[in-house]
């Protein structure tokens, strides 16, 4: 099946002439309407609307009349082939079931505090931004005490990771990883006060959104969001961090502080925030 779906992928590039990122396989199914088909959804995502529309107008004129040329897409049945349009996170390559809708958040909601305490620690609400909450409920063996809200026993403190849009899948799925950390400015720091434990790698989180979603760590993004308005946002992953597996510094982060962690497994990120570009992100 992993080999059908990437010979699949690659036939829509080829017939698109498109990059490999652009196409994603949200699920394969079994026909229930004929014995021996497979029914196949896949998402198209570009950073222009207008991109996006001519690609499925040209698998349309090609799914009426067939894909002759193409020793995958011709066993495709000519039809008319329904076509949906979904929101930002479809740009990120993330799919519904990545989600626990019941736990989004709108943070610019006004009358909300500026911080309450998780694991025993500020926490300091990301103002201004909305959470789309990440489907972590028993995805982790200890249970899920870490996730807490009432710093009970085995709750994790929370902070913020910033990047760009092309790396939101891949941390959704695997987590954040240390061979993705570019520039470790503050080990020997971290050595210091945590000895040889904290000589290796680190990755690095911000107890402020806005310290975490600085220009120096995230990428604005830009997405057609109808045909005549793009708009430009930036992504940050709320996480919950494992107490006593950090250091705390006052740089490389504008805002707070910064906690770097040489151990990946005790970050778990469970929200996915984004902020339109028009409301202003603090740098101080």
């Amino acid at each position: 099946m992993q080999n059908f779906a990437m010979s699949f992928v690659q036939a829509i590039v080829d017939v698109l002439s498109c990059e490999n990122d652009y196409i994603r396989i949200l699920s394969i199914n079994l026909s229930s309407k004929s014995k021996g088909q497979v029914e196949v959804n896949f998402g198209i995502t570009t950073p222009s609307q207008e991109k996006t529309e001519e690609y499925v107008r040209i698998l349309q004129e090609h799914a009426r009349s067939g894909f002759l040329n193409n020793k995958i897409l011709r066993l495709v049945k000519p039809s008319e082939y329904e076509c949906t349009w979904s929101s930002v996170l479809s740009f990120l390559q993330l799919r519904p079931e990545d989600f626990d809708s019941k736990h989004n958040f709108d943070y610019r909601q006004p009358g909300l505090p500026e911080s309450l305490t998780r694991g025993g620690y500020p926490y300091y609400l990301p103002m201004g931004w909305y959470r789309h909450a990440i489907k972590v409920n028993k995805k982790y063996g200890d249970g899920d005490a870490w996730l807490g809200s009432s710093n009970g026993p085995g709750e994790w403190p929370a902070a913020f990771h910033g990047t760009h849009s092309g790396a939101v899948s891949g941390i959704t799925a695997q987590g954040l990883l240390i061979k993705a950390v570019q520039v470790d400015l503050k080990r020997p720091e971290a050595i210091e006060q945590m000895g040889e434990a904290a000589d290796k790698p680190g990755l690095y989180l911000a107890t402020h959104c806005n310290g975490g979603s600085h220009s120096m760590y995230t990428r604005a993004f830009d997405v057609q969001t109808s045909q005549d308005s793009t708009k430009s946002f930036r992504v940050v992953f709320q996480c919950r961090v494992k107490p006593g597996t950090f250091t705390t510094h006052k740089s490389p982060v504008k805002v707070g502080d910064a906690w770097r962690v040489v151990d990946p497994d005790a970050v778990r990120p469970y929200g996915i925030l984004l902020k339109d570009e028009e409301i202003t992100v603090s740098d101080e």
